[in-house]
């Protein structure tokens, strides 16, 4: 994100939960320490998704009661706790902070996903895209 000045502007100026974060990740892996911190501290994320080039999907989604500095405290004691394998057990536990994780399949299931997506103004105007932040959901 920090090399897309586009997508950087956007993510510090959208409304908060405005944004369905969706990139890649090559080598097959769910998400990162750094995807979670970036997820976490952006009030405009609402959703973040890992596209695999396997075609596995990942999704983490803040719900009504997401708390980002309990989060963000819950991430840390996991981490002193368990430097190596503690981005799987936040996200086996992340529900107790707001947070919904989900695993989910393969691309099959992002085309009833971008479905959802064909009479938003964003979709219309060409800016629907897989690896850049959407600016739709308001």
């Amino acid at each position: 994100m920090k090399k897309d000045k586009a997508a950087s502007n956007l993510i510090c100026t959208a409304p908060k939960n405005s944004l369905l974060f969706f990139h890649n990740h090559p080598k097959n892996s769910c998400f990162s320490e750094k995807d979670l911190e970036s997820f976490m501290i952006s009030d405009a994320i609402k959703m973040m998704s890992v596209v695999c080039n396997n075609g596995r999907l990942y999704y983490l989604i803040k719900m009504d009661t997401f708390d980002k500095c309990e989060a963000l405290m819950h991430y840390e004691t996991i981490y002193s706790k368990i430097e190596s394998g503690s981005v799987k057990e936040f996200l086996r536990t992340c529900s107790k902070v707001g947070l919904k994780f989900i695993y989910g399949g393969h691309v099959q299931n992002l085309t009833v996903f971008v479905k959802h997506f064909e009479n938003r103004p964003c979709y219309q105007q060409g800016r629907l895209s897989f690896f850049t932040p959407i600016y739709c959901l308001h």
